[in-house]
């Protein structure tokens, strides 16, 4: 299923233009690794893509309701907040639809109405299956998952965000991406802070999720593990290659 595309593409600056007249696509389950020089635009391409920035001309296509994310390098977090309650935020908009499939419910056992009746049980079935995809009846056992993969302990969730140091942040960070499931994940440098055994858990984690992905890494070892072909960026230009 196509996910994203874009089409004539071009970005530059004062320095001159870094790329011109690019376009490529993204379907669903393609892990694809975005390599080129320092400067050369990849991390201007994820943030346009991204919704983050604005091409000078082109345009960007989000393809059958599509959600997109961005791993962003500076942590944001609320202030005050847990480690857990932080990673557990990313997953609100799921949480917030199973308090709408219990609302439904109770709406639906009052309606006497037969088409609002009809109404409601088709909402309820979408909410139903849109949990059962997400697997949104496990979300807490799924968060410690994550947060355990990426070298969490139990004895840091009551903890508030702003007593870990930048790379855990970081971390937290890449833990909420993940636990969000965007369907096009946009990843720069994830393996970045993470030491050998993390990087190995990510690796493993991200071979197995049905997302489409777009990963700027310079571990050609991570690359080579994870995606299923190469985008380079240099000279201005997009050239894809298989594997």
């Amino acid at each position: 299923m196509l996910l994203l595309s874009c089409s004539r593409l071009s970005r530059g600056f004062d320095e001159g233009p870094l790329f011109e007249d690019i376009g490529f696509e993204l379907q669903a389950g393609e892990r694809v690794g975005l390599v080129g020089p320092n400067g050369a635009g990849k991390t201007t391409l994820l943030r346009i893509l991204a919704g983050m920035d604005r091409p000078d001309d082109g345009e960007v296509r989000l393809h059958a309701g599509a959600r997109v994310s961005l791993l962003r390098q500076q942590p944001q977090f609320e202030p005050g907040r847990t480690l857990f309650a932080e990673a557990r935020s990313a997953l609100d908009e799921l949480l917030a639809a199973h308090d709408d499939m219990i609302h439904t419910a109770e709406a639906l056992a009052r309606a006497t109405d037969e088409a609002e009746h009809k109404t409601l049980a088709a909402r309820y079935d979408r909410l139903n299956e849109l949990l059962r995809h997400h697997d949104a009846y496990n979300v807490d056992h799924h968060v410690e998952q994550v947060m355990d993969g990426l070298g969490f302990r139990p004895a840091d969730y009551e903890r508030s965000v702003d007593t870990f140091s930048g790379g855990q942040q970081s971390r937290l960070m890449l833990a909420k991406l993940l636990l969000a499931s965007p369907d096009v994940m946009l990843l720069d440098e994830p393996s970045n802070h993470l030491d050998i055994d993390t990087t190995r858990w990510l690796e493993n984690y991200l071979v197995k999720q049905p997302e489409a992905m777009l990963i700027v890494s310079h571990d050609r070892y991570f690359l080579d593990r994870v995606v299923t072909k190469v985008f380079e960026l240099h000279a201005q230009r997009i050239t894809a290659y298989p594997g």
